[in-house]
């Protein structure tokens, strides 16, 4: 065999093999694409005679192997228990849900957005982005749930996760 076809076999050994290596990093493992983790740290405490504070911070954590870019996050508090039993509920207080959402309709209770409308929120892989808001939620309410949806247009990249507490088991 002469050098030149030990050559061309060796090429052609080499693309196979940097081809099925980097199939396996871009599709198989997702190495481009983004990857957050989403994690809440919740304090509650009595206000007033009336009212809880809910302080939340949602905390974005990039476990991907690139950068991270957040346009936009919808925290919502929403009241699980008791149920309203009134049949002349406004439904105008009850809020469209995005895509994925449990489809029962809560009421809401509070909600904070966050809108990048010229920089998105950027999370350097390993790196992590907190939000902080503060909610008023009157004592009535004994389960609520928070809910957070996150998305990112430029990267077609969207997720939400919830977190639902007992008032009387956090909030004393």
């Amino acid at each position: 065999m002469s050098l030149v076809n030990v050559k061309i076999v060796f090429g052609i050994i080499t693309t196979l093999v940097v081809g099925v290596w980097t199939y396996n990093k871009i599709v198989k493992e997702g190495y481009f694409e983004q990857k957050l983790d989403l994690e809440y740290l919740v304090h509650c405490g009595i206000y007033d005679e009336s009212s809880f504070i809910v302080t939340t911070k949602l905390i974005l954590k990039n476990t991907g192997k690139v950068e991270a870019k957040v346009e936009y996050v919808d925290l919502r508090i929403k009241q699980i228990s008791p149920r309203y039993e009134s049949k002349s509920i406004d439904m105008n207080k009850f809020n469209m849900l995005p895509p994925n959402d449990p489809k029962t309709l809560w009421p809401m209770l509070g909600q904070r957005e966050w809108k990048a409308q010229i920089v998105p929120i950027k999370i350097l892989s390993g790196t992590t982005h907190d939000l902080d808001a503060d909610f008023l939620i009157l004592k009535k309410a004994k389960l609520v749930r928070l809910y957070a949806f996150l998305e990112s247009k430029s990267e077609e990249y969207s997720d939400h996760e919830i977190f639902t507490f007992a008032t009387d088991e956090l909030c004393n």
